[in-house]
């Protein structure tokens, strides 16, 4: 009878080690670095508007459910932001094409009405 005890004591310890160690691996939306964390890329022809970033642009302020082409040195992606709510900046250089080169811009969200919830 103790070694029962003993060693249900002992896997319920396990089970909680175990599932501590899940928890720890979840990443929570705000920490995410895949692209899709922060929207999606979709056609060009969707796009509400376009920003060209030059070498001195630095931040570019949307809106969150906004699509935005971005442009640098004649190439151009097209995306559509859908970020969680707990996120109102990203560096572009996290969804961008690494050809682009916007390593240095960041991307500020503000809340649309309509994705609060």
């Amino acid at each position: 009878m103790k070694t029962q005890a003993i060693l249900l004591i002992a896997a319920a310890a396990l089970a909680n080690v175990a599932g501590a160690a899940n928890v720890a691996n979840v990443a929570s939306p705000a920490s995410r670095t895949d692209a899709s964390a922060y929207g999606q890329a979709v056609p060009p022809d969707s796009a509400s508007r376009i920003v060209s970033l030059t070498p001195q642009t630095r931040f570019v302020n949307v809106t969150n459910g906004e699509t935005v082409t971005f442009e640098k040195d004649g190439q151009r992606f097209t995306w559509h932001v859908d970020t969680y709510s707990n996120v109102s900046a990203f560096a572009l250089a996290a969804i961008a094409p690494h050809a682009l080169h916007a390593d240095q811009v960041e991307i500020y969200v503000a809340s649309d009405e309509y994705y609060q919830h």
